[in-house]
């Protein structure tokens, strides 16, 4: 039926898959591991086996909508939709979930164990103008803003105080496109304008804060990146015949980088003047070792995996150890841990592993995590001999975006007496989409200015907090 049913790697190994009558794959085979799927008789996959024999079921109901799964480590979700398709109703373990539309079939707010969750408004137009939501006592809030041609024009997140209301952080981008549509544009907070400038279809040619230039981009017949030009440094990029990247030079010779791959296409070595790095794989493509060699340096870590990819304690440090597998992808303990977890998955305590026959003082430096119902960190702690040494809480915005941290730690007070500080050090977070942008503290603004349309930093601007008045 002409499907694809193996693959033969430059270096001799095979990638296998196996199809049943009707065209569906059944197994895949990659470096003698095997995963494999189920079906009904609707052609819908209800059973995933992994390498490692556990297995992930799903149910549906009669209009092919997932109704209930099944994890590995035994955690089912059960969904729940109304007539018009709409979910309704999600279960977690317990944990339950409702979503309310208004008439437009627009979700308005959802519930999450009885207690208001986030809430979506928008205008006449139905566009998406603001979402909120309480963290931890204060209330988050996200505003978007449009142009006229329905655009995102601006991002503007603020946090109030629990109690006075009073604006404790916000943080806005906004943008601007140019004739042809293209994000040309962006304002960071507090900072001047960024204008991209771009050629053809929106390729990248360079890069303007307020009216300084600052980064000149030339590109190959391709419309790879070659030389980036900014200030008195120079960086050239060059490629293999395949496109991989192949050698980059500074006009600085101890920031020159030349990386080598195999025949699979798998980085296997970096080599800069101060050191090079060299990589090994498995027949799965998996990594099993990195070898750091410089001046008096000579280092090798390995890396051990069960079946399914999750990792193994070191077998040079542990050539004992016979553990082969986490049944349930749940790494319970490794060369430095013992790891518990909770009924959703979350890693809820981490505690230092004391080497067999060693003496353990009760609750030696154990590291305690605390969820919200949205499975996000809020509360951290770490205790050695029963005293905390640090405390840690965190604000997310209704996007699940962490937007603060407040961090005690343990200090000599004034009798002497050794507690966590009583004032925390706080650290706020600004974000443009998924990319954060912004980290502010009492001394310092850290602001990030990424590439378009990626998550790769270009600037970094710092500026000392009282320069921001």
């Amino acid at each position: 039926a002409g499907d694809l049913t193996t693959v033969i790697a430059p270096d001799g190994s095979r990638n296998g898959t196996q199809y049943d009558a009707w065209g569906k794959a059944i197994c895949t085979t990659q470096g003698g591991l095997t995963r494999s799927m189920e079906y009904d008789a609707a052609g819908r996959v209800i059973r995933l086996t992994s390498e490692n024999g556990s297995h992930t079921t799903f149910r549906y109901d009669v209009l092919d909508r997932l109704i209930q799964e099944t994890g590995f480590d035994g955690r089912t979700q059960r969904y729940h939709h109304d007539l018009t398709g709409k979910l309704i109703r999600s279960e977690d373990e317990g944990l339950v979930t409702h979503w309310y539309y208004d008439e437009a079939d627009r979700l308005t707010h959802r519930t999450v164990k009885g207690e208001t969750a986030e809430q979506w408004q928008y205008d006449e137009r139905g566009w998406l103008t603001d979402i909120s939501h309480i963290s931890e006592g204060h209330r988050v809030a996200v505003h978007y803003g449009y142009d006229s041609k329905g655009r995102l024009a601006s991002e503007h997140l603020t946090v109030h105080h629990p109690q006075t209301n009073e604006l404790l952080w916000q943080h806005e981008t906004r943008h601007a496109y140019n004739a042809q549509g293209l994000a040309n544009r962006c304002i960071p907070d507090s900072l001047p304008a960024v204008e991209w400038l771009t050629y053809g279809s929106g390729w990248l040619a360079g890069m303007k804060l307020g009216d300084t230039p600052l980064v000149d981009f030339t590109r190959d017949r391709l419309h790879r990146e070659t030389l980036r030009s900014f200030g008195r440094y120079e960086l050239t990029t060059a490629y293999t015949p395949a496109g991989q990247l192949q050698r980059q030079h500074l006009n600085s010779l101890q920031y020159d980088r030349d990386y080598t791959w195999n025949d699979n296409g798998e980085l296997i070595r970096i080599s800069s003047p101060r050191q090079t790095r060299s990589y090994s794989y498995s027949t799965t493509g998996r990594l099993t070792g990195v070898h750091t060699t410089a001046a008096n340096l000579d280092i090798r870590i390995p890396y051990a995996t069960d079946p399914a990819g999750n990792r193994l304690p070191d077998p040079e440090l542990h050539p004992d150890s016979t553990l082969s597998m986490w049944p349930d992808n749940r790494i319970a303990r490794d060369a430095h841990y013992l790891y518990r977890y909770d009924r959703h998955g979350r890693l809820t305590e981490k505690t230092d592993l004391i080497p067999e026959g060693g003496i353990r003082t009760d609750d030696e430096r154990t590291h305690r995590y605390h969820y919200d119902s949205q499975h996000r960190l809020v509360h951290y702690t770490r205790t050695q001999y029963a005293e905390p040494l640090v405390e840690s809480r965190y604000l997310y915005d209704p996007l699940g975006r962490r937007v603060a941290k407040r961090v005690w730690r343990r200090e000599r007070d004034l009798t002497g007496w050794m507690s966590l500080s009583r004032k925390p050090q706080v650290t706020w977070y600004g974000w443009d989409g998924d990319r954060l942008t912004t980290i502010q503290n009492d001394r310092s603004r850290i602001q990030t200015i990424y590439q378009p349309g990626s998550f790769t930093p270009l600037i970094r601007v710092e500026t000392a907090t009282g320069e921001l008045a």
